[in-house]
């Protein structure tokens, strides 16, 4: 069942004109020129769109009934605008692909959730290329890279996660009349989804600015930021990591304070000595995992410890009460803790690890600079959850917004223990010299 007209309405009216901007400039999105069957009206529509053989497919998520594909099949081809490239497009048809084989992995599994088994297939006319585009690839080359399926994959988690954990809270008519126990599982499936989006979008980001697609830093003499540094997985894994990490403890941090004083009562001193289960973690925990962190590899600390936070996050959020005894806090921040101060070290090391010593202070400066970026990113992400879960008017809506920024927090560090997946593992040991008996 394709997706719901309205939705497709809405993305006409509303998205489409947000999204043209970016359209046809990401790998493996482009924007459809097509013009009216009765009007003869020129029209533009954002696609996303792969490459199987010599054809580019479109996976039609409303349906073939979709005016734009009328359109186009109409007319018998159309124009297809990505990456600085104008593409003339002929000999359209609709197939129905059932196992979605024309689609890349990732989003081939995403379009299992939206149920989108008809695809619109494109063939480029002979000589049908205007514009430059990028300067070292043949039309539409990108398309074949993972790049295009990550973002693709992305949007197809970010987009429902949108719809399913955004708009109940946007919604508070609906919150009202619906049980707690219905709506407050969709907010935070919709939070996850949302997360996953966004550390998929920072993974696919790093691999576009490796590509050096588009940016001036790659025609530099002397950048400031190498492109090529994100070629390395370690490299792009790790500041990945080290964005999600800090999105989550520097929104958590931002909220954990306030609770303490505005619920539970507590002076700013006494809210600050509170945390220091939370926070003296780092300074027992990070020493061992830094001394840890090239015997077991970065991927075993950070995903173990972002898995740990995401434990403390999610526990705090379910016991998170007006009258909560402050011994039942301390457990989850104790876990949160040591589970930051095993990421941090890890993290850190395969950025600064993966690069020439040359290249260190731009490794180090790279890192901090998405510390920061996550948190300020994180600490609106959570600000949003709380504004809309919560607020101040009592101690009890206090804690529903603090509920759902923590789930959001969890969320977030999840995200972050995927994205550590591509950090390096354990390394082998280096072999013992061996000596020659005279």
């Amino acid at each position: 069942m394709p997706l719901p007209r309205w939705l497709a309405r809405f993305n006409r009216r509303a998205t489409n004109h947000l999204l043209r901007p970016l359209v046809t400039r990401l790998p493996g999105w482009g924007e459809v020129v097509h013009a009216g069957r009765r009007t003869g009206r020129e029209y533009r529509t954002p696609v996303i769109f792969f490459r199987r053989a010599d054809r580019f497919v479109v996976a039609l998520d409303y349906g073939p009934d979709a005016d734009w594909v009328r359109n186009v099949l109409a007319s018998g081809g159309c124009r297809l605008e990505t990456q600085g490239r104008v593409l003339r497009m002929v000999r359209p048809r609709v197939v129905r692909d059932e196992l979605r084989l024309a689609a890349p992995l990732p989003v081939r599994l995403m379009l299992r959730l939206t149920r989108a088994v008809d695809f619109l297939e494109l063939e480029q006319e002979e000589g049908g290329t205007e514009g430059t585009g990028s300067r070292d690839d043949e039309p539409g080359a990108v398309m074949r890279t993972p790049v295009a399926a990550a973002i693709s994959a992305a949007f197809f988690l970010v987009g429902p996660g949108v719809f399913v954990g955004l708009v109940p809270w946007l919604m508070t008519g609906w919150q009202m009349r619906t049980p707690a126990r219905w709506w407050a599982p969709l907010r935070g499936l919709g939070a996850l989804l949302i997360a996953i989006g966004v550390g998929v979008l920072v993974q696919a980001f790093a691999r576009f600015v490796a590509e050096g697609r588009g940016f001036w830093e790659r025609r530099a003499r002397e950048p400031m930021l190498p492109p090529q540094l994100f070629r390395t997985r370690a490299f792009s894994a790790g500041n990945a990591t080290g964005c999600l990490l800090y999105a989550s403890l520097y929104g958590a941090l931002f909220f954990v304070a306030q609770f303490l004083q505005t619920v539970q009562g507590y002076g700013p001193l006494g809210a600050g000595l509170r945390l220091l289960p939370w926070t003296a973690c780092l300074f027992l925990v990070s020493p061992v995992a830094g001394a840890l962190v090239n015997r077991l590899g970065e991927r075993s600390l950070a995903v173990g410890g972002l898995l740990l936070q995401a434990l403390g996050m999610a526990w705090i959020a379910r016991i998170a009460s007006p009258d909560l005894p402050y011994a039942a806090l301390v457990p989850p921040l104790v876990v949160a803790g040591a589970g930051v101060s095993m990421t941090m070290p890890a993290a850190q090391n395969a950025v600064v690890g993966s690069v020439v010593k040359t290249d260190l202070g731009k490794a180090s400066g790279t890192f901090n600079m998405l510390r920061f970026l996550g948190g300020v990113f994180g600490t609106a992400i959570l600000v949003a959850a709380f504004a809309t879960a919560g607020g101040f008017g009592s101690a009890r809506a206090f804690t529903d917004g603090f509920a759902a920024a923590f789930g959001g927090a969890a969320a977030l560090s999840l995200a972050g223990a995927l994205a550590g997946l591509g950090l390096p593992g354990r390394r082998p040991a280096a072999a013992a010299p061996l000596t020659a008996n005279a």
